[in-house]
């Protein structure tokens, strides 16, 4: 009996979804999903939208695929949204 799985999307749809987001800001939660991603949309569509890291391991595989990153200074998404918001609003202002 299975009772949780957890699998990545297919490419097609994160291909798809990602063009229709046309993100500023990417948040990468774990290693797995930055392998994925990069997978699914290649290296070179992360390099215009602000890529950060959530821990020293997602950072760690960020790194080694050359995709330029910050590291979140929490884990918690809900205490990092404000963090992102306002250097966001920063990044806009000094354009």
């Amino acid at each position: 009996v299975e009772a949780y799985a957890l699998r990545p999307r297919a490419a097609v749809d994160i291909r798809h979804d990602w063009a229709a987001a046309d993100p500023v800001a990417v948040v990468v939660t774990s290693p797995r999903s930055a392998g994925v991603l990069v997978d699914a949309i290649g290296v070179p569509a992360l390099a215009s939208p602000w890529v950060v890291a959530i821990g020293d391991t997602t950072s760690e595989r960020l790194r080694g695929l050359a995709i330029p990153h910050d590291v979140a200074p929490t884990a918690d998404l809900a205490r990092l949204a404000p963090w992102l918001e306002s250097r966001l609003r920063a990044t806009k202002a000094t354009r």
